[in-house]
């Protein structure tokens, strides 16, 4: 059996020869906890986490037994359930279903935008290992802007005022501008009805014209 082995000792003298056993010698091995998720997620979408865990094994007569247990914890960084003395404190969070889960497989949905992390612990009777990464809730983009003065004499300055609601989120965002020119019903001619300005182009969060 994998992970058994028996001790011996040989005493000899001019008299005799003598040998003593002890089998079997099992040494159990305790979890080595590893799991990956990517970084950024939809709000509400599934997350679902690939566990890469070696498990902890325990022999016995029969054989090495998988007798791990595991944890997953969701939360915001810096929630007590992550290092305070009440490790299930996050369980009851509102906007995470479900965040706290005892399973080799786990996924779950987040309902608000922002940063938060996953924790996977796995335990057996020789120790407990554990690992936390950190995921991105973003919402699905709703953009907004304002824009002062809409009525000026030419040449005149304008920086639109950007108030989508992906400004502050922790994922990437990418924007981009585009001016129509009513009368023509098409997109306007860059260099003769427009310019951008002090570096600016189509696709900063607020270009200046």
């Amino acid at each position: 059996i994998a992970n058994s082995f028996y001790f011996s000792v040989v005493a000899q003298n001019q008299c005799d020869q003598s040998t003593a056993l002890i089998t079997p010698v099992r040494i159990n091995t305790a979890p080595d906890v590893d799991f990956s998720v990517a970084y950024e997620w939809c709000v509400n979408e599934e997350i679902t986490p690939d566990n890469n865990t070696t498990p902890g094994l325990s022999v016995t007569a029969n054989g090495c037994v998988d007798n791990n247990s595991y944890t997953w914890l969701v939360g915001p960084p810096g929630a007590e359930c992550f290092d305070g003395p009440n490790p299930l404190s996050c369980c009851v969070l509102p906007e995470i279903f479900p965040n706290c889960e005892g399973d080799t497989v786990f996924s779950t949905q987040i309902s608000e935008p922002g940063e938060y992390q996953i924790e996977l612990t796995g335990s057996n009777s020789c120790g407990t290992d554990s690992m936390v990464q950190p995921i991105c809730v973003v919402p699905y983009p709703e953009p907004a802007f304002a824009l002062e003065p809409t009525i000026a004499c030419a040449p005149f300055t304008v920086t639109p005022d950007n108030l989508s609601n992906t400004l502050e989120s922790c994922g990437n965002t990418e924007y981009y501008w585009i001016i129509t020119d009513l009368s023509k019903d098409k997109k306007a001619n860059y260099g003769t009805d427009y310019l951008y300005i002090n570096e600016t182009d189509s696709f900063n969060v607020e270009p200046e014209l």
